[in-house]
């Protein structure tokens, strides 16, 4: 690598970039990613509709957020609950405004996360002073963590693309910010700023991950700083501020309907032992596949040698790097302790800290590398080829989980349950490699659009199903992600129910008649939910879909009469009696305006959560109610 040092460092990143995306096409075929539709299923069809509806406030009234009607009785679409999607949507955004179709737009997004995986290790490891040898070392080791982890592998096959990618690419603008505040030269300071307003547009939860260590590298150069250093780290924090203020403001000004968000995500003590034996104690924290640790462990051990040793040698790398690695883990395994750090999920930031691992590991890989090669250090070889053998048999064992589906078939046990090639008794994962879209996937909506636009609105047990329906066709759907922080996912039963809210037989008839509820979708026998068969009937079967119609009245106005017809940011209504007050089963919002000469109040909800809609007498017999973006109360 001597002679020529940028062009063999370029050939090393392109290969191993080309191995990274060969086995990443593995998993996430280039079909799939590149077909007519976007990647959806699980997480993903959350973000395809959430991106959906950005883009119409985007194009139609350059506005990050919309009042959604397809969704949840009408719901302010693209505050708090999509924070984390604001960086796809608005990259989905320019592409468009390029020319780029849209699903192709939403897709490339999944590409890039993908690609920038390599690069990003290799520059941040050297924006750390770590030789070439060192970065490259630092970048296939991030690679293997972003493929063989089993939580960060889990979270971009389930979808939360933009969460799993911010994880590797905060280490961008902290490396910036470190070389800043030891050469004081302008250019990574400006290059930190634009690369700090960037991630956290990418994804908000990069602040936990910065904030400490450039707290600690901005204390460290106080007192040797001149006024123009100053100024610098301000313009850090003012552009970060100035960027991302396109959606915080309007997220702060509906902080008023967040909820609580410690449901999932949360972890104890208990779960570090979890994680180091590989096992599985809470799905909801680690995911539905199994809990594949070995790298990580093996990786974070090797980090903290490393890290004694700076601190020991007085190496300028430990202060950002030690403090902020102990910060992340004790935050990701005691955080669901408090009730404050458990309302951001605190084991997500298990993520950051075994990507931020790999840069003070890969000099002891490359170290022990080059020892074993050395005729002095023969003495090393016996030990270090033990801890090999020991670390390869767990690890590989892990590989063969992974790459699972590419083995051939167990036969089945004696009593015909599936085993997995790896472990007798065990059933086989089979969820690391995306399938091909199936025309089956669009058989339900199809069924669903031929229904007509007047149906009532379609309750939906299932959550991905829910988030996909609401993109996939225009129905109003009263479901998607059960657990979405906005008091308007009350308007979902089956939140409800997991929240322990009255489900009886005279809550759910309530319901029904409230939120004008004609077809309950069922993928999962709901027991408690079927013995009530007085309130609906079965109506259809689509591919194994049960469909049921309720035996209740069903209208959009609790007062009143007339005709609805509702899309995104308006509500048009038709035909009512001037005199009379209309009340509308949609969810009030404070900035909907109502056009000609009438006025919206908050009308109480019957069974509880976010107020209907009143429009008092007198008023026209058509009137509009339009998202105005100005909160006129």
């Amino acid at each position: 690598m001597s002679k020529h040092p940028w062009l063999s460092t370029a050939a090393w990143v392109t290969g191993l970039l080309a191995i990274h995306l060969s086995i990443v096409a593995y998993f996430e075929p280039p079909s799939r990613v590149f077909g007519a539709t976007p990647v959806f299923g699980c997480d993903f069809d959350t973000h395809v509709q959430q991106v959906w509806r950005v883009l119409e406030g985007l194009f139609g009234w350059g506005q990050t957020w919309v009042y959604d009607v397809h969704l949840l009785a009408g719901h302010p679409n693209g505050v708090i609950f999509d924070a984390d999607n604001k960086g796809w949507e608005f990259f989905t955004y320019l592409l468009v405004r390029l020319g780029v179709r849209k699903e192709l737009a939403f897709n490339l997004f999944v590409v890039m996360a993908h690609t920038l995986v390599v690069p990003a290790f290799y520059v941040s490891a050297r924006l750390f002073e770590l030789t070439r040898r060192e970065a490259l070392v630092a970048a296939a080791l991030g690679s293997a963590l972003w493929l063989f982890d089993g939580h960060l592998h889990w979270l971009w096959w389930v979808g939360t693309v933009a969460y799993v990618s911010s994880a590797y690419l905060w280490l961008v603008p902290l490396g910036l910010f470190y070389r800043f505040t030891r050469t004081r030269a302008l250019l990574p300071g400006l290059l930190c700023a634009v690369c700090t307003a960037l991630i956290h547009t990418h994804h908000p939860y990069s602040f936990f991950a910065l904030a400490l260590p450039m707290a600690i590298l901005y204390v460290g150069m106080w007192s040797s700083a001149s006024l123009r250093d100053h100024a610098v780290v301000a313009g850090i924090v003012v552009t970060t501020l100035a960027v991302n203020a396109v959606w915080l403001v309007p997220s702060l000004q509906h902080w008023h309907y967040i909820l609580d968000s410690s449901i999932i995500g949360q972890s104890t003590p208990a779960q570090f032992l979890a994680d180091f034996f590989g096992i599985v104690l809470d799905i909801s924290t680690s995911g539905i596949t199994p809990n594949l640790t070995t790298l990580r462990f093996t990786i974070l051990a090797a980090a903290v040698f490393s890290l004694y040793q700076y601190r020991k040698d007085a190496d300028p790398r430990w202060k950002p790097l030690g403090p902020t690695l102990i910060f992340l883990l004790v935050t990701a395994y005691c955080g669901g302790l408090w009730k404050v750090t458990g309302q951001i999920q605190p084991y997500r930031l298990i993520d950051p800290a075994m990507c931020l691992t790999v840069i003070p590991a890969a000099p002891l890989f490359t170290r022990l590398g080059e020892l074993a090669k050395r005729e002095r250090a023969r003495w090393v070889a016996a030990p270090v080829l033990l801890a090999a053998l020991v670390f390869l048999k767990p690890f590989t064992r892990e590989l063969i989980g992974v790459f699972e589906d590419a083995l051939p078939e167990m036969p089945p046990a004696w009593n015909n349950e599936p085993v997995s090639i790896i472990a007798t008794g065990y059933k086989p994962t089979g969820v690391y490699k995306h399938i091909l879209d199936s025309p089956d996937f669009w058989i339900f909506p199809r069924w669903l659009e031929e229904q007509g636009p007047d149906r009532g609105r379609v309750l939906v047990d299932n959550g991905v199903a829910g988030e996909q329906l609401a993109w996939k066709t225009n129905a109003e759907i009263l479901g998607g992600f059960v657990v979405r922080n906005l008091e308007h996912s009350k308007a979902n039963l089956f939140r409800r129910e997991l929240d322990r809210e009255d489900i009886s037989h005279a809550a759910v008839r309530a319901y029904l008649e409230a939120y004008a509820v004609e077809f309950i979708v069922l993928m999962a026998p709901q027991p408690w939910l079927e013995q009530m068969s007085d309130l609906f009937e079965p109506y259809a079967n689509v591919v194994g879909i049960r469909v049921f119609r309720s035996r209740l009245a069903i209208s959009r106005f609790q007062q009143g009469s007339g005709q609805v017809r509702a899309v995104t940011n308006q509500i048009t209504v038709t035909g009512t009696r001037p005199d009379e007050d209309i009340v509308l089963r949609y969810h009030f919002h404070e900035m909907l305006g109502c056009q000609p000469d009438c006025k919206v109040v908050p009308e109480k909800n019957p069974v509880g959560g976010v107020p209907f809609i009143r429009v008092p007498a007198p008023h026209p017999s058509d009137f509009k109610l339009d998202n105005t973006y100005r909160t006129s109360r």
